[in-house]
């Protein structure tokens, strides 16, 4: 039936009047009169130039997107940070660009010196797909955020919530059908049992993975193979652990995102460390070092020089680990991750080398905090043994006992915390001695227990000592040396050396003849001039920036210097040093 309005329509055009208003006469050969025609006129220049100011600003959009992307790709995330910033201003965003480019940006933060804050981010370009609605064509990007998302809250010591995460992830898997997705999607839920300790229950997850094909991605290939490394690593297996290790280290060159990079050699330097391989375990984490300045991945810096710190404390390298320390102070970063390392790393470090002012700066009380949050024995360990010795150092036994008891109640394995391990057998009771001895029994339990054996006798030696049994102790002590000796854990070899029940003369006697054994692997003599001069320098208890300074030459430059030297002597830090000098007549100049 034909509408009221279309039949005044009909009827105006009939009568020659204007078909809008209904009342002035239209102009000729037009339908509209002279006002309304003016009116649209204006009308349409507006739409012209509302359409020309969105089409420019989405181009404004797409050009600040490509100027950030061009920044990121080249390492330079502060600049990528300046641009998508400026992008996510924009009136004329569009919802897709706007998960896009939060994606983005998160990514950004996440590869510089605020990663904490990635999180919202992600969890922003995360709604924009749920308020799309999920389907098969977007089921995987937005598992990938997840899995972002995951690894975010690790990263803020969160590692108990991102089982759920990974859980949503591995359902959207299966709603993408991408296979090589739900592989990464297990392999992430089986890395996080394994953090947690938890090696029985990642297995099933590890099966549902599947075992790495040649057609599987860059990233696919590299995630398995640096799951499984880890997981043959946690059960002693050696030659597969380091197998799989090398290849995932291979795979990840072809990844754009350095962190993967990084992440291979870190986990192939911590569990080197793990099983006992000192010069394996030295030269991932200087790969590691190396490969996150040259990407300038800005938190992951100071977070591997820690770890490289740590490998040094095992070397009796103070100085050189005290520098790295204050280095990674000087990123200023909040992250919790970073924070634990500078708790369990610096304290120890500032107590070796009595440094209260660097003790001061790193015994935060948050680090404990977020250790205990995040359920990960290799993070609980070794802050809690640090801040259970800096209590007892300062008389607090009472506090350093029920940290102790505490650390030890949320410990399931022995991996990574063998300090509070043995902390147990100082100052714990009958129970925590129990349970302490029992986890180092089950590692000693599995192939390549080279390291929980020696801790084992170390255990074993204290634990005489308080009993008054001095020559067991003894026999205990030394036997733990040898072993720690023989996986080169230079200052756990020393510590065990000062258990022994013998006169001080004898442990002079000792010393003397252990530097007569060093001496034969090497004549200091055969030094070259410039390494006779750093070595002189290291010997008045220079560090390496102060060498570098004396004698105008770079600190990379005396690292090498400090790498021959050791190598022509056949020896591990400045202490074995000090003592090859003193036993040769080579007194410092």
């Amino acid at each position: 039936m034909e509408s009221r309005f279309i039949r005044r329509r009909r009827n105006a055009r009939a009568a020659g009047r204007c078909t809008v208003c209904f009342r002035q006469q239209a102009l000729e050969s037009h339908t509209v009169c002279f006002g309304c025609n003016e009116e649209a006129k204006v009308r349409m220049r507006r739409l012209r130039e509302r359409r020309a100011t969105e089409k420019a600003q989405r181009k404004l959009v797409l050009r600040l997107e490509s100027a950030g992307d061009f920044a990121a790709a080249r390492y330079f995330y502060p600049e990528a940070l300046g641009r998508y910033e400026d992008a996510l201003r924009s009136a004329a965003l569009w919802p897709e660009d706007e998960r896009r480019i939060a994606e983005k940006y998160g990514n950004a933060l996440f590869h510089g010196h605020s990663p904490e804050k990635a999180g919202e981010w992600f969890e922003r370009a995360l709604h924009s797909y749920r308020a799309a609605g999920i389907t098969a064509r977007n089921a995987e990007a937005a598992g990938a955020l997840l899995l972002r998302l995951s690894r975010q809250h690790w990263l803020n010591a969160a590692t108990l919530s991102t089982l759920p995460i990974i859980g949503e992830a591995i359902q959207l898997a299966d709603i993408s059908g991408s296979e090589g997705f739900a592989a990464r999607a297990n392999l992430a839920m089986a890395h996080y049992l394994i953090l947690l300790g938890r090696h029985g229950a990642a297995t099933s997850f590890f099966e549902a993975a599947g075992a790495v094909s040649g057609d599987d991605s860059a990233e696919t290939r590299a995630v398995s193979l640096d799951q499984h490394a880890i997981l043959y690593a946690a059960q002693g297996e050696r030659e597969r652990a380091y197998s799989n290790f090398e290849a995932a280290a291979e795979a990840s060159k072809q990844l754009p995102d350095g962190y993967w990079i990084t992440s291979v050699w870190d986990d192939f330097g911590l569990w080197a460390l793990a099983l006992g391989d000192m010069v394996t375990a030295q030269l991932c984490r200087e790969r590691a070092l190396f490969v996150a300045r040259e990407r300038h991945i800005g938190w992951r810096i100071p977070y591997l020089s820690l770890r490289y710190a740590d490998l040094l404390l095992e070397l009796e390298e103070y100085e050189r680990a005290r520098d790295l320390v204050l280095d990674s102070l000087t990123y200023d970063c909040e992250t919790p991750c970073i924070k634990i390392l500078m708790a369990s790393i610096g304290i120890r470090v500032a107590s070796a080398l009595d440094d209260r002012g660097l003790l001061h700066r790193c015994a935060d009380e948050k680090a404990l905090e977020y250790a205990f949050a995040s359920g990960e024995s290799a993070r609980i360990g070794p802050v809690v043994s640090a801040m259970v010795r800096n209590h007892i150092a300062r008389n607090e036994v009472d506090k350093g006992t029920e940290l102790l008891k505490r650390g030890l109640a949320a410990l399931l394995n022995a991996d990574h915390a063998w300090d509070i391990l043995v902390d147990a057998a100082s100052v714990g009771g009958d129970r925590e001695q129990r349970a302490a001895r029992a986890l180092l029994q089950a590692r000693t339990a599995l192939p390549c227990h080279e390291v929980a054996s020696a801790y084992l006798d170390s255990f074993d030696a204290l634990l005489a000592g308080r009993r008054g049994a001095s020559s067991v102790q003894h026999d205990l002590a030394k036997r733990a040396a040898l072993k720690f000796h023989r996986i080169g854990f230079v200052a756990q070899e020393r510590l065990a050396l000062s258990l022994t029940s013998a006169s001080r003369t004898a442990t002079r006697a000792t010393n003397r003849a252990e530097r007569s054994f060093r001496t034969m692997l090497g004549d200091p003599s055969a030094l070259t001039r410039r390494e006779a001069e750093v070595a002189d320098l290291a010997l008045k208890g220079y560090t390496n920036r102060e060498i570098a300074r004396e004698l105008s030459i770079s600190e990379h430059t005396v690292e090498s210097h400090m790498t021959s030297i050791m190598n022509r002597l056949g020896i591990r830090s400045r202490h074995q040093l000090a003592d090859m000098m003193l036993d040769s007549g080579k007194a410092p100049i």
